[in-house]
């Protein structure tokens, strides 16, 4: 069959995935409700926030095909969001899509076409036919969504444990979209923690390795997208550098508190592989303040690890070592806040490397740090994936590299880190 040239083609920011599916422009965040199952939606800039998690989590509720965007970057935490969930995702997508509104199209990697095309199931890749080598540098999951586990269970036999648990994520399921505050005044606390506790249980009963939780990073431009978040939430002018992650769990701890009780039931269940993290520390002061919250809540028999996604940490790391077992780097907002550049601006991206002399110093800090101290480091988020980041951290001596729940992710990283592993050896 002779394939025709393809309509538009953009940026890949998520799985390489052939899918086919109708196209639907949505106009308006609200029109979320009038995407159906298997569609392949358009998201032209006028929709699009500096922060899409929360529309492309109702666009994945609604369980479409793929997202393509006119105007997005791979930061985005909707982006994030979409390839844990193995949705393709694709940038710099043209509105004059918007003729083909109702056709069928076919997205082959970071092409569109027009109809139904590629027939060979080649293209697609699965558990049966890619290979997972051996490598002394552990590969662990990204993993908001547990049911991407259950529906992939032989993940767990490729990979050494969870090393990013986003608790938002599942959090945004639980409380369908309703503001925190306004849903535990609707329902109460119970039946919340009993789900969250259920759904985390069904990650940490699968593996006998660390699950690495980290507590919500909900901040403001999130919370004020959700049902009644305008009432519960006022308004930031940069929500990146806001009200968000540790300092919102200790001024404010009615969601930490539900999270707290809901590990507690599982170490009360007897695992003892859980490890908790917050997000966006900035001082040992306000770290402190959190683990004692959490000990003192009963949560004594768990791990505590820390993230490193501010320079102060980074810088000031010597004040935390006594107090963790382990570090996950949070590499979008350790590049964005050392570099002075915000992640989702679009005319700073080429400058956007986590790759950079001045990040990889900090990297190369912590990691060693945590070498001469027993401290286990991985990397989580996307960054985990680049090949020349992840050659970069090995050499500084990494522990892990924690990446998407995907066969052919988990695949292409292990084969990466024995490359990487063997090349230094031979030198």
């Amino acid at each position: 069959m002779t394939v025709s040239e393809p309509i538009q083609v953009g940026t890949s920011l998520g799985p390489q995935r052939r899918v086919s599916g109708p196209l639907k422009i949505i106009s308006s965040s609200d029109h979320t409700t009038q995407v159906a199952e298997g569609n392949i939606v358009y998201v032209p800039s006028s929709v699009s926030t500096t922060n899409n998690v929360t529309l492309f989590y109702d666009l994945a509720k609604s369980d479409v095909r793929a997202i393509l965007c006119e105007r997005i970057e791979r930061t985005d935490h909707g982006v994030l969001l979409a390839n844990e969930l193995g949705i393709p995702c694709i940038s710099g997508i043209s509105n004059t899509l918007c003729d083909y509104n109702g056709e069928r199209l076919t997205i082959m990697g970071n092409e569109i076409y027009l109809g139904d095309v590629f027939n060979s199931n080649s293209y697609q890749k699965s558990y049966n036919n890619l290979p997972f080598p051996d490598c002394d540098t552990e590969i662990k999951l990204n993993l908001g969504f547990p049911e991407v586990l259950e529906k992939h269970p032989k993940l767990s036999g490729v990979t050494e444990g969870v090393g990013f648990m986003r608790l938002e994520f599942l959090l945004l399921d639980l409380l369908d979209d309703t503001h925190p505050k306004e849903y535990t005044e609707r329902h109460g606390r119970e039946a919340l923690e009993n789900q969250l506790a259920n759904r985390i249980e069904s990650v940490v009963s699968t593996y006998s390795d660390p699950v690495w939780i980290r507590t919500d990073d909900f901040a403001v431009s999130h919370l004020r997208q959700m049902e009644c978040g305008k009432r519960h939430e006022n308004k930031e002018d940069n929500s990146m550098l806001g009200w968000r992650g540790i300092s919102r769990s200790t001024e404010d701890p009615g969601l930490y508190d539900i999270q707290i009780e809901s590990i507690k039931k599982l170490v009360d269940r007897g695992y003892e592989n859980i490890g908790l993290f917050p997000p966006m520390t900035r001082l040992q002061s306000e770290f402190l303040e959190w683990k004692s919250y959490a000990k003192d809540a009963g949560l004594t028999d768990i791990s505590f690890g820390l993230m490193v996604e501010t320079p102060a940490v980074a810088l000031t790391f010597e004040q935390f070592i006594e107090h963790i077992d382990f570090v996950v780097f949070g590499s979008n907002d350790l590049t964005q806040f050392t570099l002075a550049i915000d992640r989702n601006n679009e005319k700073l991206q080429s400058k956007f490397d986590e790759k950079e002399d001045a990040v990889l110093k900090l990297f190369e800090r912590v990691i060693s740090i945590s070498n001469n101290n027993e401290i286990e480091t991985c990397i989580g988020g996307q960054a985990a994936s680049d090949e020349q980041l992840a050659r970069k951290l090995i050499e500084f001596g990494i522990d892990a590299l924690s990446v998407n729940p995907d066969f052919e992710t988990v695949s292409e990283i292990r084969k990466s880190a024995t490359e990487i592993e063997t090349s230094r050896l031979n030198n």
